[in-house]
C-alpha cells in the first residue's frame, strides 16, 4: 500500500527547530505526569477485555452525562476520527468536509476510499458556519459531513443554535456528522459541551491533548450513538488492539482533576489572546478574526501576494521564528499562530514577527 502523508504533521516532525520562538504549538504546555501523584506500583484497572478500557468509558460517562454505550475511549483524537470515519462510510461513499480543515479530517475519509468534497468556512466571512452553503454543497451523495468547533485553525465557534441546526439538518437527510471538538474544553460548561447532545446523528471526538496538557497518553473518546460505537469498537481489533494499562491509570487520574487542567487552560488562553490581539492592531500588514476560544489563530499578511512561504520561512531563518504555513489549512496567503505558550515567549515570538516583516519589506519583498 502507497500510503499518502499527511504533509502538516510530515512538515511537523520534521522541522528543523534551532528557531528560538516556536508559536506552532496547538495545545498547552505539557504537564509533567508526576503531578498526577500515579506511583509505578499503583493498581492496574482490569478491563483489558473491554475495547478501550471499561474504566475510562464509565469515568467518561459519567463526566458527560451519558450512559457508557455512547462512549468509547481511543488512542487520541485522529484515532477517534479514524474509528468514527471507518463506522460510518464504505469505500465510495462521499464525505463532506469543511474548509480551511486540519489535514486529518480530509485525509482520513479520503484514505478509507470515500470521494471528499468540501464546503467552504470563509475567511471573508470571519470562518463562520453559512448553514445555506452547508446543504448547497450536501448533495444527495453524501454520508457524511465532518467539521471542528472550535474551528481549526481559526478558534471560531458554533453557536448553540448552530448545534441544533446540524443536528435536524442531519436527521433530515438521514447522515451523520463528525465533529472534532478538541478544543471544546476551553470552552466552560457542566457537563461539557458535547456534540451528541444536538442529535443521535452527530458524533463527538476529543481528548486531553490540547486543552489539558497530556498530549503523550494519547487520551481521547468518541461520543455516538450505541450504533456507531458498537460498530467503531471492534476495529480495535484491527488496529492497535487496546489502549496500555498504565495510559488508562494515567489517563483516569488527569480525568478526575480534569477541570482543575481546563481553568489552567482557560486563564492563559484569555491573556495570551489578550497580546496577540494587542499585536495584530498595532502591527500594520498583519490582521485576523479574533477567536472565540482556544489558543490557535489564524493571521493573514496583507502583501504575501496569495502566498505567505518564502516570508514565513524568511522569518524561521533569520528571525528565529516559526509558525504554521497556511498552506496546510488551504490558505497560503497567512499562517496560524499557537498562543498557548508562556507569555514571554509569545511577546518575543510576535516582536520577531514584527521585525522580519520590516525586515523583509526593507528588501523590497513586501
Amino acid at each position: 500500500m502507497n500510503l499518502p502523508n499527511i504533509a502538516y504533521l510530515r512538515w511537523f516532525r520534521e522541522l528543523d527547530r534551532t528557531f528560538r520562538y516556536d508559536l506552532t504549538l496547538s495545545g498547552m504546555p505539557e504537564i509533567p505526569l508526576a503531578e498526577l501523584g500515579v506511583a509505578p506500583g499503583d493498581h492496574l484497572p482490569h478491563d483489558n477485555l473491554m475495547w478501550g478500557s471499561s474504566t475510562l468509558q464509565a469515568l467518561l460517562a459519567r463526566t458527560y452525562g451519558l450512559s457508557g454505550e455512547n462512549v468509547l475511549p481511543v488512542n487520541g483524537t485522529t484515532f477517534g476520527v479514524f474509528l468514527a470515519c471507518a463506522a460510518v462510510i464504505e469505500p465510495g461513499d462521499t464525505v463532506l468536509v469543511e474548509e480551511p480543515a486540519y489535514e486529518p479530517l480530509f485525509g482520513i475519509p479520503r484514505f478509507l476510499g470515500a470521494r471528499v468534497t468540501r464546503f467552504q468556512r470563509p475567511l471573508a466571512g470571519d470562518f463562520a458556519l453559512d448553514h445555506d452553503a452547508l446543504a448547497a454543497a450536501c448533495g444527495p451523495g453524501v454520508k457524511l459531513v465532518v467539521l471542528s468547533d472550535p474551528h481549526n485553525p481559526s478558534g471560531i465557534r458554533l453557536s448553540m443554535q448552530d448545534r441544533d441546526k446540524l443536528g435536524a439538518f442531519a436527521e433530515a437527510r438521514g447522515i451523520h456528522m463528525l465533529i472534532d471538538e478538541v478544543y471544546m474544553d476551553f470552552v466552560p460548561s457542566d457537563p461539557p459541551i458535547h456534540a451528541l447532545r444536538h442529535g443521535e446523528r452527530l458524533i463527538s471526538v476529543a481528548s486531553l491533548t490540547k486543552v489539558h496538557g497530556f498530549p503523550r497518553l494519547r487520551a481521547g473518546w468518541m461520543l455516538a450513538s450505541k450504533e456507531i460505537i458498537a460498530r467503531a469498537a471492534p476495529l480495535y481489533d484491527y488496529t492497535i488492539g487496546n489502549l496500555s494499562g498504565p495510559a488508562v491509570r494515567f489517563t483516569a487520574a488527569a480525568i478526575e482533576r480534569r477541570s482543575q487542567w481546563q481553568a489552567r487552560a482557560i486563564e492563559r488562553s484569555t491573556s495570551n489572546r489578550a497580546v496577540v490581539k494587542e499585536w495584530v492592531n498595532a502591527t500594520a500588514g498583519f490582521a485576523w478574526t479574533e477567536p472565540d476560544a482556544g489558543i490557535t489563530a489564524f493571521v493573514r499578511l496583507a502583501d504575501a501576494g496569495g502566498n505567505a512561504d518564502a516570508f514565513l520561512e524568511y522569518a524561521r531563518v533569520e528571525h528565529s521564528v516559526c509558525v504554521v504555513p497556511g498552506r496546510f489549512f488551504q490558505m497560503p496567503g497567512g499562517f496560524r499562530v499557537g498562543y498557548g505558550c508562556d507569555e514571554e515567549t509569545l511577546r518575543g515570538g510576535l516582536a520577531a514577527l514584527t521585525n522580519a516583516l520590516t525586515a523583509w519589506r526593507a528588501r523590497g519583498q513586501g
